[in-house]
């Protein structure tokens, strides 16, 4: 099985000394086009610097404080307020996608009374023991209470369904997570009619659904969230990674009309911390002034007209948005890609048998479409 473990590309990193905009610049003097962006974090460019005052503020006020209340974190907590789907409340701000996820989990055990989770093969959740267990065979730390479904890469939307509902027919399973486009497989997803159907079948047997947006939300594949479309409701919502523009920062929402459940022990060290708070507040604010889907927009069509035409049988280009990953077939040939890439100063990240494509949101069309023409020349097969 495809292991959603990164692939291991032996060559020397660059030292980056700053970062700037869509550009990394090293210590030996050489400029970087980035087209990985903190793995998808820093989605409205590097220091950028209306993020960055609002930090370095932030740092002469207070870092750390116990999770007490404070005004930059009323100011985070309205910003969410602001984005999120309306039926949704924030349950709380941690500092990494893992972390949420893992909230998530305790909280639909505690509301349900149940504790056994399923997740779809080749997802990506987060790399503690319960997490990794709901989407990868090879997991070091085996657990008795996760299964694994087969998503889109190797299953129509009808088995998806099929297999789901006969797992959830053991009344036994407190919640389903959902990565709906797979960002470390290849960008494989399914249709929105199959996500209102999975969501519909949770609740036909009383299981909750989370929704892991942690890198698709806040307007990654062009729309603020990919569940706000949906017909039917998902009962929790993960989204991170952006949230702070690359700064560690974290956020679960749920369906108000869930009951609250201290028992599933809400909050830690360092969630609510102000320095993340004036990284989110800082960061929605700014996404609110900027025509986010219309930038998007841009992205898919410039990666759509440059990257297709060099799609055949071995070569494969999949995804949305900002969010795309061209899959190879041949190992050898994706070595051989990337390592001229490199050579020709663009920064992309590597994911199972896929380049991905993770641009910022700011990037100028110039700079995308030198990398994607930069990509296209890298492949053998084009010489």
């Amino acid at each position: 099985m495809t292991s959603t473990m990164q692939t291991p590309i032996h060559e020397k990193k660059p030292s980056i000394s700053h970062a700037k905009g869509s550009k990394l610049y090293t210590t030996d003097n050489r400029m970087l086009i980035d087209l990985c962006s903190g793995f998808g974090s820093v989605f409205l460019g590097h220091c950028h610097p209306a993020i960055s005052n609002s930090i370095a503020t932030q740092l002469t006020s207070s870092w750390s404080i116990g999770r007490e209340n404070s005004p930059i974190l009323e100011s985070a907590h309205a910003a969410v307020k602001r984005i999120i789907p309306r039926r949704f409340s924030l349950a709380g701000f941690y500092s990494t996608g893992m972390e949420a996820s893992e909230y998530a989990l305790r909280l639909a055990a505690a509301i349900t009374g149940r504790n056994s989770f399923i997740g779809f093969r080749h997802s990506m959740h987060g790399k503690s023991v319960i997490c990794a267990n709901l989407c990868w065979e090879n997991t070091v730390i085996q657990v008795s209470n996760t299964q694994m479904l087969p998503y889109s890469d190797i299953a129509s939307d009808d088995e998806i369904l099929s297999r789901l509902e006969a797992t959830l027919k053991s009344h036994s399973i407190a919640a389903l997570v959902v990565e709906p486009i797979q960002g470390t497989n290849n960008c494989w997803g399914t249709s929105a009619s199959t996500l209102d159907e999975i969501v519909l079948l949770c609740h036909k047997y009383g299981t909750l659904c989370i929704f892991d947006e942690i890198l698709t939300g806040l307007f990654r594949t062009g729309k603020s969230f990919i569940c706000a479309d949906l017909g039917s409701t998902p009962d929790i919502l993960l989204f991170a990674k952006s949230i702070g523009n690359g700064f560690p920062s974290s956020a679960v929402a749920v369906d108000s009309k869930l009951p609250d459940a201290s028992s599933a022990l809400p909050g830690s060290t360092f969630s609510d911390n102000p320095l993340a708070a004036s990284a989110i507040a800082s960061t929605l604010a700014l996404m609110a002034t900027l025509p986010m889907s219309n930038l998007i927009a841009d992205i898919e069509k410039t990666i759509q007209h440059i990257l297709t035409p060099i799609t055949d049988e071995n070569i494969i280009l999949r995804g949305q948005g900002a969010l795309w990953a061209i899959e190879f077939k041949s190992s050898k040939q994706l070595k051989q890609t990337y390592e001229k890439i490199v050579k020709e100063n663009i920064m992309v990240s590597v994911t199972s048998n896929s380049l991905r494509l993770l641009p910022c949101a700011t990037i100028q069309q110039s700079d995308l479409a030198f990398a994607c023409n930069t990509i296209t020349d890298a492949i053998p097969y084009n010489k």
